[in-house]
């Protein structure tokens, strides 16, 4: 579960802090009795909120916290190259800082990474409050409490200048780069478990977590492809992929779409043979000249009861598309417990149906692995829904001196908002800020 999120110096972001903790205090009455889940525990102590909304006007920043846990995921992956982003109306901080905190199991984590355009500044990984190492261009660094034998201080220390940095040699005026200078551009945590996997159990399982366990897509428009594969556990046999459409092709059904049924398809073919249908997956062989082909088609009642076939990527609507690939990573995410990231999860969905897929994750018939689910939105319509509580919707404001900032409902203190309270009356009334005010 993710418990809070630390941004600075991102884009619009100067300083945020998105706080995914159950934020009401006392739990509802008889709350374990509820089919409805109000939160999700990691303990008596930590409660996390199974859904956040964010809302605010075009431009207001809500992209850019998405943004912000990909480029992380991108640095843990691929290192810092590429992937600094600084504020550039507000030169307050001439490098760029996430912090994350996560309980996987009952075990809390939290990783913070500190950087700019050239180099890692610090790094630090803390488990349940106590720090496993850290690393600090500025001090010692600290690996006192995953040290072995065979890897003392020295080692880890060799680890990062030989595995983790690399010579840069740019023409640009920072002093630091005036000379070939070797700098440290890949995470310690990332070469660890790239190399060094048997090392220490629990640099393993953050890893893990931020890698598989955090979702997160600038789009709903999901490949269909990406969807099947990660529903599948990326398992490419027949078997693995036809369980894993017919799963997901049992939702679409439930969402009140006139579809009777849907078919997976797989056909080989010579890559000169003329395709007469759209294909939803096309790969070739080099080495036996085929291409492997996958057809999806989905069927419907005529007006005489009659079954009719239709190519789903050619006649079925642009919603019902997205609608199919986007329930694949919100099951992956019930299945596994994972917390999806969403960008815009509204576009071209009925808010009816995106009520229901909310609700999947605050349903125990179907969050049963603690999964999150935190996206940007437009559609207010839901938010008179009586589906959200006070610590699942947030606002997102800018300024050219605070840039992007969030503010939850449960943060307006000085306001009498309930859960049963209309949200979507008092956003367009402007009490929760967020909102543009167009003119022509």
């Amino acid at each position: 579960m993710l418990s809070y999120f630390k941004i600075r110096n991102f884009k619009s972001i100067l300083d945020v802090e998105v706080d995914f903790s159950y934020a009401e205090g006392k739990a509802p009455n008889n709350y374990e009795q509820l089919n409805t889940i109000p939160f999700l525990e990691a303990d008596k102590k930590n409660r996390f909120v199974p859904c956040m909304a964010f809302y605010g006007a075009n431009a207001s920043g809500k992209s850019n916290i998405v943004m912000a846990l990909l480029v992380l995921n991108q640095i843990l992956q691929k290192g810092i190259i590429g992937h600094y982003f600084p504020n550039k109306l507000n030169p307050k901080y001439n490098y760029s800082s996430f912090e994350i905190e996560f309980f996987k199991d009952k075990t809390k984590y939290a990783y913070c990474i500190e950087y700019n355009a050239f180099s890692i500044q610090k790094e630090k990984l803390l488990k349940n409050n106590e720090i496993l190492y850290s690393i600090d261009k500025s001090s010692k660094n600290n690996f006192k409490n995953i040290q072995t034998e065979d890897y003392n201080a020295d080692k880890f220390n060799n680890i990062i200048d030989v595995e983790c940095s690399q010579f840069q040699n740019f023409e640009l005026n920072e002093p630091i780069l005036n000379e070939n200078k070797k700098l440290q551009i890949f995470p310690f945590l990332s070469r660890i478990n790239f190399g060094y996997k048997g090392l220490n159990k629990d640099l393993v399982d953050a890893f893990n977590y931020m890698i598989s366990s955090i979702v997160i897509s600038l789009t709903n428009n999901i490949p269909y492809r990406d969807s099947l594969a990660i529903l599948s556990n990326h398992k490419n046999d027949n078997e693995s992929l036809q369980q894993s459409f017919n799963k997901i092709a049992d939702i679409l059904k439930k969402f009140d779409i006139d579809i009777t049924r849907m078919s997976l398809n797989r056909e080989l073919k010579n890559p000169q043979e003329r395709l007469t249908d759209i294909p939803a997956f096309v790969e070739q062989n080099f080495n036996n000249n085929v291409l492997r082909l996958e057809y999806i088609n989905s069927y419907h009642h005529d007006i005489n009861n009659r079954e009719v076939k239709f190519n789903f990527f050619r006649e079925e609507s642009n919603g019902t598309q997205i609608l199919l690939s986007l329930i694949g990573f919100v099951l992956y995410s019930l299945e596994n417990g994972a917390a999806l990231i969403i960008d815009e999860i509204d576009r071209a969905i009925h808010p009816m149906i995106l009520i229901q897929i909310i609700k999947m994750f605050k349903d125990k018939d179907y969050n049963k692995k603690n999964a999150q689910l935190i996206f940007t939105c437009h559609a207010t319509d839901i938010l008179s829904e009586e589906i959200f509580r006070i610590s699942e919707v947030s606002f997102i404001s800018k300024n050219l001196k605070d840039g992007s900032t969030t503010k939850r409902i449960s943060d307006f203190k000085d306001k009498d908002i309930r859960n049963v309270t209309d949200f979507r009356k008092l956003y367009w009334n402007g009490v929760f800020g967020g909102i543009p005010y167009p003119y022509i």
